[in-house]
């Protein structure tokens, strides 16, 4: 059934932008059988749309490229507070019509992400449909509509936000970032991009896209390596270029980034004030891995990743075109997979670079699996990254240990950031924004931001990396 109802000019909302499924002719057409709302199945369907686009992230972000397979967590509260209690109704006539499947488990029951009140859905394209799932821009106009949907999404982000900054009373600089989120938009030229997209199914634009209506936003600190997370960290690079703090709409924000930022904090994880100041749960390591940091090719490696080039290194010696980009990444996810984020042991291609990497810096590799065969009597603060409560392992000695290195590297990298840098240009003055290894500044900063990056490693001892600038 359609909304009859017109409410005053004065409580007019303006419409809200949704994009639903691409294969959809008609939502009316799914509605009326089931006299429900068309602008409220509107509303359901992007919220679908929006906890797909959420879980295409994590797909990306998992190592496998599997992760949930082709589905993705849907909160029930979420679709009660925007689709009012009925929105069982709502979601039985998508699955009626064949827009959505819902995951069942081996006795035919409804599957739930573990952890989250979350049911597991996926797209069912029709047969007749060609081409990869797409979505196209529609508009929702009804007054209850578009309040439900504002003041969910505020409630859901306000409370997120909240649970954040209450962990983090004792650190203001959070706070100070957050503000300058919140001062971020897109250049005015972001708004004709949606005449080119009114149909696709390019996730990073509709990542951008989902930034700039809003649908998108939190604030968050991960367990494992203590990173913050927030809507412009999961934006795609080529999307970052075209933000602008709001109080200069004209000025082209700059990027210094850390470059080889995870083999460079690698090289100076046994830094005794960086390690007891810092990263305390992992001082007990400092005794084991002392005696790698004098040899030859660990002074190597370090000078290497210090100078930004160790991914260039490898090029050259497996004898790959340094002026190529998608050699180089490839490098950089086998150093990652094969050495710094991987298990004990390794297969195939893997193997050979591994094989290779500690040819190259046995004294480094022998360092990284040092620390990966420790367990939680030697790290006992680090017990739920070796063995999380409630993970049950096939074998008695089996644990997570092997994350220990992509752990500290992460902390270490987190503790630089937000307890030291990023003290030091608030009281500076200077605006910015960090995505985990960078800093976004206004292009008259950057200059004083080099100098303030520099000052702070050499202040607790530390070698200044390089720093790359765009």
């Amino acid at each position: 059934m359609k909304t009859s109802f017109q409410y005053p000019n004065e409580f007019r909302l303006p419409p809200l932008n949704v994009r639903i499924p691409a294969w959809i002719n008609s939502v009316s057409a799914i509605t009326t059988p089931h006299d429900l709302d068309e602008e409220r199945m509107k509303v359901m369907l992007h919220q679908f749309f929006l906890c797909y686009l959420k879980n295409e992230k994590l797909r990306k972000w998992h190592k496998e490229r599997n992760f949930l397979d082709e589905y993705f967590p849907v909160s029930s509260e979420l679709l009660k507070n925007t689709c009012t209690k009925r929105y069982t109704e709502y979601v039985q006539a998508l699955e009626d019509a064949g827009v959505i499947e819902k995951k069942k488990n081996k006795n035919g029951n409804a599957s739930y992400l573990v952890g989250a009140f979350a049911q597991l859905f996926r797209w069912r394209l029709p047969a007749t449909f060609e081409g990869t799932i797409s979505f196209k821009i529609d508009k929702v106009y009804g007054y209850k509509q578009v309040k439900s949907v504002l003041a969910t999404r505020d409630k859901f982000f306000k409370n997120g936000k909240q649970i954040m900054l209450e962990r983090s009373l004792n650190n203001p600089i959070y706070k100070q970032i957050d503000a300058n989120l919140n001062n971020m938009e897109f250049d005015e030229s972001f708004i004709g991009e949606y005449e080119k997209h009114t149909i696709t199914s390019d996730l990073k634009f509709l990542m951008a896209e989902a930034f700039a209506n809003k649908d998108l936003d939190w604030f968050s600190q991960d367990e494992f390596g203590l990173r913050l997370h927030h809507p412009i960290t999961a934006l795609p690079k080529i999307y970052r270029n075209r933000l602008r703090f709001k109080d200069h709409p004209k000025e082209q924000l700059a990027v210094l980034d850390i470059k080889n930022s995870q083999p460079f904090f690698s090289s100076v994880c046994m830094n005794k004030h960086l390690v007891s100041t810092y990263l305390p749960a992992f001082l007990p390591v400092l005794p084991y891995i002392e005696k790698y940091g004098k040899t030859g090719d660990f002074l190597l490696y370090s000078q290497l990743c210090t100078n930004g080039q160790i991914y260039e290194f490898f090029m050259e010696g497996m004898g790959l075109n340094l002026n190529n980009q998608k050699e180089r990444d490839r490098i950089k996810e086998l150093l990652f997979s094969s050495v710094l984020f991987s298990r004990l042991r390794v297969s195939k291609e893997k193997k050979r670079f591994k094989d290779y990497f500690k040819s190259c810096f046995p004294s480094v590799y022998s360092m990284f699996q040092t620390i990966k065969s420790m367990d939680e009597t030697i790290l006992p603060e680090l017990k739920e990254i070796i063995r999380p409560t409630g993970v049950k392992f096939k074998y008695h000695k089996s644990n997570f240990a092997y994350k220990l290195v992509s752990c500290l590297m992460q902390r270490a990298e987190s503790a630089m950031m937000f307890q030291v840098i990023a003290p030091r240009l608030i009281e500076a003055g200077i605006k910015f924004v960090t995505v985990h290894d960078s800093f976004i500044v206004l292009p008259e900063k950057v200059e004083h931001t080099n100098l303030v990056i520099r000052e702070s490693f050499e202040s607790i001892g530390l070698p200044s990396p390089t720093l790359s600038i765009k």
